[in-house]
């Protein structure tokens, strides 16, 4: 996923995701909690700082009453999904995981809103330097919690420049290395 460079301003509307394409969708209708959970598409965007993220539903709106919140997570994996590290950003919330433990990091409303579209950013230290290989989306609700809606996006390459230099070449190289590793894991030459 090559991230476009855009400053975002965490206000809950879209003018100002104005020609940036989701980087994945979801079909309408499969969630299980009904109107305001049913997740439509996911962006990114960054600058030097942060990452941008937005989040849309089918509906427009957003059910965010008795626990239901949606939920962005970068996750660098290892083996068999054992976690090297992880970011999550919910809500007013960023959280990081390193090896299997969850840690909050930042606490705020100028870190996630919910109006229009659910957005928030990430800063860009908690995301430099990790080679992230899943996005994950979900939306919980309640206690316990049950998983509503979950669109998941696995073997990303996540490349995000601050410095807005054109990555394009990287991608490739990192998508070729990966499928040769693939390749050779099946026993194909």
């Amino acid at each position: 996923i090559v991230v476009p460079r855009s400053y975002i301003t965490i206000d809950g509307y879209t003018g100002d995701w104005s020609g940036i394409n989701p980087v994945i969708e979801d079909v309408g209708g499969d969630t299980t909690c009904g109107a305001g959970t049913d997740i439509k598409s996911v962006y990114l965007a960054n600058d030097n700082d942060y990452l941008y993220w937005r989040m849309d539903t089918w509906s427009g709106t957003y059910a965010l009453e008795n626990d239901q919140a949606p939920t962005l997570i970068f996750y660098q994996y290892s083996g068999q999904h054992n976690v090297i590290y992880a970011v999550s950003a919910q809500a007013d919330s960023i959280t990081t995981n390193e090896n299997g433990q969850w840690n909050s990091v930042a606490l705020g409303q100028e870190y996630g809103i919910a109006g229009h579209v659910y957005e928030g950013k990430i800063p860009l230290y908690l995301i430099e330097g990790h080679e992230f290989n899943t996005l994950l989306s979900h939306y919980y609700s309640g206690t316990p919690n049950v998983l509503c809606d979950e669109i998941q996006l696995d073997n990303i390459a996540l490349i995000i420049d601050a410095h807005g230099n054109n990555l394009f070449e990287d991608v490739s190289k990192k998508v070729r290395e990966r499928r040769n590793i693939a390749y050779k894991m099946a026993g194909v030459d």
